[in-house]
């Protein structure tokens, strides 16, 4: 209830200082199994219509996906997807699969992208430190560049 409240005076804060409020991109996270799952309102500029928050389950904050059960196997398949399409960007544009080249178009391009935020997602079990592996990439990348001969 007491999040309530707190939409309740935000909404008169945006009503005095006459300014709006885009509920369609409001939405409402529940943490832990004992939740109530409430439904929250917040009210538009004009005072008849009010709108009901969207529950959301996984949201992506500041470049971070977090989810309800604040795991993060979500950001870990986020990362890998994101290398995979690099990746794949890279061996359409480069013919070569010099040794030398793909080092250091790994240190640059791929791997900052695979390294993202894996401060936070690191010890929080085995499971998702070998998330890369299970997605192929990191022998997809290896094999790419040893077994193809120009």
């Amino acid at each position: 209830m007491k999040l309530q409240n707190d939409l309740d005076a935000i909404c008169e804060w945006i009503k005095v200082w006459d300014m709006g409020l885009c509920a369609k991109k409001c939405k409402v996270m529940h943490f832990g199994r004992l939740n109530e799952r409430q439904k929250y309102i917040t009210h538009t500029k004009e005072e008849s219509e009010n709108v009901l928050l969207e529950v959301t389950s996984c949201e992506r904050d500041i470049g971070v996906m977090v989810s309800s059960d604040l795991k993060w196997t979500a950001q870990v398949k986020s990362a890998c997807t994101k290398a995979i399409k690099i990746l794949g960007m890279l061996k359409r544009t480069f013919d070569s699969r010099d040794k030398s080249l793909w080092a250091k178009l790994y240190t640059s391009v791929l791997r900052p992208h695979l390294e993202f935020a894996v401060q936070v997602w690191r010890r929080t079990g085995h499971k998702n430190t070998f998330g890369f592996e299970s997605y192929g990439l990191r022998n997809e990348i290896i094999e790419d560049g040893t077994n193809k001969t120009e």
